[in-house]
């Protein structure tokens, strides 16, 4: 019998708080690259635009501007 959790949990932390709920429902895809020689990079692609109205939902957040600090927490 497979496994129930057959996918990674992941946790997104914006200077230490966890995202909203309703951020981390448009949260499509996180992508988290380690390297040896050079600085590591984190890639997360949200769906910007709202389902109601089809107008651009994170552009202007206070939680995706740049100096912000980002945590990812990704495994089993």
């Amino acid at each position: 019998m497979p496994d129930e959790r057959t996918s990674p949990e992941r946790h997104i932390l914006i200077n230490g708080a966890a995202v909203s709920a309703e951020l981390d429902a448009d949260v499509l895809e996180v992508a988290v690259c380690q390297y040896v020689e050079g600085g590591d990079r984190f890639e997360i692609t949200v769906n910007a635009l709202s389902s109601t109205d089809q107008q651009l939902k994170w552009i202007d957040s206070d939680d995706l501007q740049p100096g912000n600090q980002i945590t990812i927490k990704l495994g089993y």
